[in-house]
This record gives C-alpha cells, sequence and structure tokens, in this order.
C-alpha cells in the first residue's frame, strides 16, 4: 500500500524493522508517520510512546481504534483500519499534512 502513495504526491520512505523505523522516525524530517500497530519484535504502541517523546510528527496507526486509550503518549493523531484502500491512506496523510483539507467549506 505504502508503494502506492507517490502516486497520490507523496515521497515514502520505509524502514525494515521497528528499531530502523523508530531511528530514522527521529533522525529525519517527517510531515507524518504511517505505523502498524503489529511490529515484528516490537509492540506498536511502544514505539508510537517512544517517538512521542522525541518527535513532533503526527502519526497514522494501521489498525482499528483501540477503547479506552487515554494515555496521549500512546494516543495517534489518526486510526486507519485494515484492509483500506490506498486512497483512504492517502487522504488520511493529506488530512494530518494539511488540515485545512478537512474544514467544511464556508
Amino acid at each position: 500500500m505504502l508503494a502506492r502513495l507517490p502516486g497520490y504526491g507523496f515521497e515514502v520512505d520505509t524502514a525494515p524493522d521497528a528499531p530502523r523505523g523508530l531511528a530514522k522516525a527521529l533522525l529525519g524530517s517527517y510531515d507524518a508517520v504511517i505505523l502498524n500497530s503489529v511490529l515484528s519484535g516490537f509492540d506498536g504502541f511502544s514505539l508510537l510512546e517512544a517517538l512521542r517523546r522525541q518527535s513532533p510528527s503526527p502519526v497514522i496507526m494501521l489498525c482499528p481504534p483501540v477503547p479506552g486509550m487515554s494515555d496521549p503518549r500512546r494516543r495517534p493523531n489518526a486510526f486507519l483500519p485494515k484492509p483500506f484502500r490506498p486512497e483512504d491512506l492517502a487522504r488520511q496523510v493529506q488530512l494530518l499534512v494539511n488540515p485545512k483539507l478537512a474544514a467544511p467549506a464556508a
């Protein structure tokens, strides 16, 4: 799915695992981070918490909303339940990067 985002005008950078993804996210200057809730050897919400401590980048979590998530360090800016269409992901990224698109027309 991420491979299709350039077709919507986004540059995409990926990482093969959670530790390298966190390192890239902290070293890079990203408009948004797309994070899977299930990662090999790592809980996506723990990675989100680590990211929140050091990065202002908004995060889209690929999973359904988790009830009772009161800790803002473990709450993404947006959820996208699987399965999803590429255009749904592109729309979520666009809304985070340019919130004016979410405003109702006057």
